[in-house]
């Protein structure tokens, strides 16, 4: 059953990330933005008592509500909704091995297998409630991946396990701060092997990937994009490297036939993110995961959000880890995980609009 939404809100299903990391506190801290509240309908996947544990430490009095049913969600001001996961849940579940939890309980600051699982699931389901539209879009909060190994849960992040969720083949990780957005062609991919990645064909569906999500949930109608090159001063004309004469420009001259977008490149990457430069475009396209990132992170280091291009839902993230060591002291800043729900919240809007 659909969450009642009598005011039109986006419905955000929020996955509470690895509940010894600090996704429980900066999900309470950002929900404490009486603006944002009143902009949506939240509910959070994951513990309850965590989430009154960083309630607590945060010294908020913010009320969290357990729930059972997506329906029994309660959206009242000062008022949050968190669907239980709790240990004997586990239990119920045959396809998953039985995870004890911790001695002690989950502790901030240390994972374990416990709380890889819970964090997966939390994952698993925000996911199901947006594909059978209980919900408008998801939220996640920080994992750790090595929990999830030790849990047994094989992925490299979020992305691909969403990927598969929604049987997407095809997605793109984006990161976007107001105006400066950008696009991986390759992600989370050991550097030694980036070159023989670099290839016209994944640069072609990458950036049309990333063009139509700024089209149908950013109306941007004709977005202006850069490329990157992979080599110093991309390549020098090949002096110092090939590939972006044997894969990047023939991407980009075939990319520049398609009149939906206006597209130019390669550009040398030491030079691409200054800031009069950025602004002259409306995203870049990026060859591997620190080129993007490095300057995206200096620049918007607690605005950050991650997005999934490509996918059937909407899915947003705060651009930030579990921060293990500030887990627990309340001193964890929100502004990622503010953004994130916010930006989600235009997705949703925007989206209804194209329908």
């Amino acid at each position: 059953m659909p969450i009642q939404n009598k005011a039109n809100k986006p419905r955000l299903v929020i996955s509470m990330g690895d509940p010894a990391g600090i996704g429980p506190e900066v999900i309470i801290k950002a929900l404490q933005d009486k603006k944002l509240a009143a902009r949506i309908q939240p509910l959070v996947i994951g513990d309850p008592e965590v989430m009154k544990r960083a309630a607590k430490i945060c010294r908020s009095k913010i009320r969290i509500f357990p729930v059972k049913e997506v329906a029994e969600a309660d959206f009242k001001p000062g008022i949050l909704s968190v669907w239980n996961i709790s240990h004997p849940f586990f239990r119920e579940r045959g396809q998953y091995k039985e995870i004890i939890i911790p001695r002690g309980g989950i502790m901030p600051g240390k994972w374990s297998p416990y709380t890889g699982k819970v964090s997966y699931i939390a994952v698993e389901y925000a996911t199901k409630f947006v594909l059978d539209q209980k919900a408008d879009a998801i939220v996640t909060a920080p994992i750790c991946k090595q929990a999830w190994h030790a849990a047994g849960v094989f992925f490299s992040g979020h992305t691909e396990v969403i990927g598969r969720l929604t049987k997407t083949k095809d997605f793109a990780m984006m990161f976007m701060d107001g105006k400066f957005r950008l696009v991986l062609v390759t992600i989370h991919e050991p550097l030694a092997q980036v070159p023989k990645l670099i290839t016209r064909q994944r640069i072609i569906k990458i950036t049309h990937i990333a063009a139509k999500e700024l089209q149908e949930r950013f109306n941007i109608k004709q977005p202006r994009i850069a490329v990157a090159g992979l080599n110093p001063h991309a390549g020098e004309a090949g002096i110092i490297g090939q590939e972006e004469i044997r894969e990047i420009i023939p991407a980009i001259q075939d990319l520049a036939h398609n009149r939906r977008f206006e597209i130019t490149g390669p550009y040398s990457p030491d030079a691409l993110f200054i800031n009069d430069k950025k602004r002259l475009f409306d995203l870049i396209v990026c060859m591997y995961h620190d080129q993007g990132l490095i300057p995206f992170k200096m620049a918007a280091i607690h605005r950050g959000v991650n997005v999934t291009a490509g996918l059937p839902i909407i899915r947003t993230s705060p651009d930030h880890g579990t921060a293990f060591d500030l887990a627990g002291k309340g001193r964890a800043q929100a502004g990622s995980m503010s953004a994130a729900l916010s930006l989600a919240a235009d997705m949703v809007v925007n989206s209804r609009k194209k329908g």
